[in-house]
Parts: structure tokens; C-alpha cells; sequence
């Protein structure tokens, strides 16, 4: 678990490289959910990025997890502190294994970079999709190991404080087969395992949120543009 000054920095590599990335994840699910949003949860919420850019955009109630109270703290700050998340969004000390909601909870469970950290994914897949309202949607993305190469060059020019996120991020994450390998065995029904990067729908999605944004380095594509993350996403039978 990342100590206080830890989560303070990644925080701060956020801001810095990433900030672009959570309201164009937002303006995806939104696209690729069907029917109306209303509850989402943020499985692995870290500083609150993604949980204000879900209630900003798509005006839902968010939860978000994590299991580490300084996160919490962090989103709490951040959601405190952005006029349309201000009040809306819940944080719950939880931890993805092994949740406490009820079944059904949730018209939406998303996690972004959050798979490599969870020491039994099949359990947390599973646990995702029992807390999913049928026809709701799942989505979790995360780096695909095998695209390392692609993201070096950009990893030199950052801060080694900020750098080090993106190492550890490759060097843990799985490759496309291997989670392709991990749902099957999870017997998640309707889902798929595919690379995935931005597309030009989900920037215009997130345009009224990007104004004033910094665009840095996303995890999502390498300098010479090949994906260097992977999409898990499926709704749940009705």
C-alpha cells in the first residue's frame, strides 16, 4: 500500500500527465452504456479523479473505493473542491475482493489502472459483476504488458517521482491473452478483452470538461500510436 507521500505524488503525476484521461473514460462508458446512468461505482477511486469527472459529465451518484484512507482523503479533497462534485460523491474504505454493497447496486462498475494492483483478479471480477445491475455495464482498463516499449521514451522526459507510476504500472500488468485467459476462467458472461485507446467520439464527449485541462502523457497510447492498454468491458444478462 503507497505510504502518505506516495499517494501525494502519484496525486501530482495525475495532475500533471493524466488529467485529460478520466473525463474522456467518462464520456466512454457513457457511449457505451445503454439507458440511463444513475449509480456508478469507482472501483479503486485514488485521488477522486475519475468519481468527479463521472458526476460532472453524466450527473450520476458515484461511490468510490479504495483501500487506502489516503486516497480517500484525496478524493474527498478533490470532489470537495470541484463545484459539480461537491457533496456527490460517496467514499467507502472497501476493498474490490470482497465488497459489502448488495447485489445489484449498480447501473455501472468501472476501474482504471487498478486490475495489476488486486492480488486475485478473478475474485474482484467477479465481486464487480455480482454488485452490477443486469444490463449494467463493466468496464476496467488497464495497461497491457506488452506495450512497455511504446511508453519508454515518454517515461524518460517525466520526473522519475512521476516515471516510477508508469514503471510499475508495466512491469505488473498483465498482457492481453493473459486477461483474455482470466475471464474465461471467471465464466463473466457477455464480456470482452480487447486493446483499447480513445476515439475521437470520446474526446468530443469530454470537450465541456477539457477546457481547461493539461494534456500529458495517457496510458492509453504510445509516441508512435500503437494501444498500449486493454479494455474488459460486457453488460450484465438481464
Amino acid at each position: 500500500m503507497l505510504v502518505r507521500q506516495d499517494c501525494l505524488d502519484y496525486r501530482d503525476f495525475v495532475r500533471e500527465h493524466q488529467s485529460y484521461v478520466y473525463p474522456m473514460l467518462a464520456s466512454h462508458l457513457s457511449r457505451i452504456h445503454r439507458g440511463r446512468l444513475k449509480r456508478v461505482l469507482d472501483a479503486g477511486v485514488g485521488p477522486g479523479n475519475l468519481s468527479v469527472e463521472c458526476v460532472a459529465l453524466l450527473d450520476v451518484e458515484t461511490v468510490g473505493i479504495d483501500v487506502n484512507p489516503v486516497m480517500l482523503e484525496l478524493a474527498a479533497a478533490h470532489a470537495a473542491a470541484d463545484p459539480h462534485a461537491a457533496g456527490r460523491v460517496e467514499l467507502v474504505l472497501a476493498d474490490a475482493h470482497q465488497l459489502t454493497f448488495d447485489d445489484a447496486s449498480f447501473d455501472a462498475v468501472v476501474s482504471y489502472s487498478c486490475f495489476h494492483h488486486w492480488a486475485r483478479p478473478e475474485t474482484a471480477l467477479r465481486e464487480l459483476m455480482r454488485v452490477l445491475r443486469p444490463g449494467g455495464t463493466l468496464l476496467v482498463i488497464d495497461t497491457d504488458r506488452d506495450g512497455r516499449a511504446a511508453m519508454s521514451a515518454r517515461t524518460r522526459r517525466m520526473e522519475p517521482r512521476f516515471a516510477r507510476f508508469v514503471t510499475e504500472a508495466f512491469d505488473e500488468s498483465w498482457t492481453i491473452a493473459a486477461v483474455r485467459d482470466l475471464a474465461g476462467r471467471a465464466a463473466l458472461p457477455g464480456v470482452s478483452v480487447t486493446a483499447f485507446g480513445f476515439t475521437e467520439e470520446d474526446l468530443v464527449g469530454a470537450l465541456d470538461r477539457l477546457v481547461d485541462v493539461r494534456f500529458g502523457s495517457a496510458l492509453d497510447k504510445g509516441d508512435d500510436g500503437p494501444a498500449v492498454a486493454w479494455r474488459l468491458w460486457g453488460r450484465k444478462p438481464s
